[in-house]
């Protein structure tokens, strides 16, 4: 009746025949190089990435100090001072005397 069950020693001794087996030992020396040399490469490719991210970041301070620039341009241009300086040296002549006329009714225009 209880001829099929196993004892603890024969677990035991099944499990160092296991590990006994030369099959096993390549089998387990295979998956733990396998396994290295994946790891290896995830490392490599990971320092790869924080490289490329470090000098994207560098990039994106160059060009935000670029617009900073730009915008101090672009207020510049915009200044007051800025404009007359550049009407000074065409030949606009300034309005005078400005009148504004007022239409009665809503017709603009006649056929």
């Amino acid at each position: 009746m209880y001829k099929n069950i196993q004892t603890i020693k024969d677990k035991r001794d099944s499990i160092k025949n296991l590990l006994n087996n030369q099959s096993f030992r390549v089998v387990l020396g295979v998956f733990i190089l396998t396994f290295a040399v994946l790891c290896s490469l995830n490392m490599s490719v990971m320092s790869t990435k924080g490289y490329d991210i470090a000098d994207l970041e560098d990039k994106i301070t160059v060009l935000e100090r670029e617009n900073q620039k730009i915008d101090l341009k672009i207020a510049q241009n915009r200044s007051m001072n800025s404009i007359q300086d550049r009407l000074n040296g065409t030949d606009l002549v300034v309005a005078d005397n400005v009148k504004y006329s007022t239409l009665v009714g809503s017709t603009v225009a006649r056929r």
